[in-house]
């Protein structure tokens, strides 16, 4: 099984310096992100805080614990960094969101590889649901225990995002290869060895000279990849991937 990851064509760095960017959850595009169920979670910090500060009046209470929720996807991020794979290649919107317009390529990673498995939680398939996941509260456990102990939010997202077909890898941010800052952010790079790239795809709108380029790259660092270009089909609004 091949694990697929859409890029633009300035993502070519990915396979030449052979390490992809695992995002934290508060840098993801989706606004739920590492967000569970409000209800149980404003409870639970409702009740720690209160019984921590006694003398704390309740809107002052209620002003904390919406700072804390705030901030709950970046608490996540100093810890727990994300993967987005997907199972399918061919989708026309990833390669007009993720692939700059059909511009880029689609790299397709194996599901078997090491590096994935080395990982703190391997490949998952993604639960698209019409409700945010819940998970279960101890008031008495501080919070960084109840959400290691609670996964389910990392792996629900909106049915909205249900064509995307997402495969998620979650990772340990103390142990990425390699740390940049990116327009303010904190880019985590994680290595991965160039056995575990199985194919590319270049977009039926990759320019020439990059795709010149790319060639290049899997002849010299990829042999045994397979290279193929995806093209309009001729008659239905679909994609046909072919080898080159």
């Amino acid at each position: 099984m091949y694990l697929y990851k859409y890029l633009p064509p300035d993502r070519i760095d990915v396979l030449e310096n052979a390490a992809i960017r695992f995002t934290q959850p508060d840098q993801l595009n989706d606004p739920f992100e590492s967000r569970p169920c409000m209800t149980s979670i404003r409870e639970h910090f409702r009740t720690a805080m209160t019984q921590k500060h006694p003398l704390l009046p309740p809107q002052n209470v209620e002003q904390l614990l919406s700072k804390t929720l705030e901030e709950l996807p970046a608490m996540l991020g100093a810890t727990t960094t994300v993967l987005s794979l997907s199972k399918i290649c061919d989708n026309q919107l990833m390669w007009s969101h993720y692939c700059d317009s059909h511009k880029g390529f689609v790299v397709g990673f194996d599901a078997e590889s090491h590096f994935f498995s080395s990982m703190r939680v391997g490949p998952t398939e993604i639960k698209y649901s019409e409700e945010r996941a819940c998970i279960s509260v101890d008031a008495n456990k501080p919070s960084n225990e109840f959400i290691a102990g609670n996964k389910d939010f990392f792996f629900t997202k909106s049915k909205d995002w249900e064509y995307e077909q997402e495969i998620r890898v979650l990772a340990d941010a103390q142990q990425s290869s390699t740390t940049i800052s990116l327009d303010g952010n904190e880019v985590l790079l994680y290595s991965f060895p160039r056995s575990a790239v199985r194919t590319v795809i270049l977009g039926c709108r990759m320019q020439p000279n990059f795709a010149s380029k790319i060639e290049t790259l899997f002849r010299s660092q990829y042999p045994s990849v397979e290279v193929s270009r995806a093209r309009l089909n001729d008659r239905a609004f679909k994609m046909d991937i072919d080898p080159l």
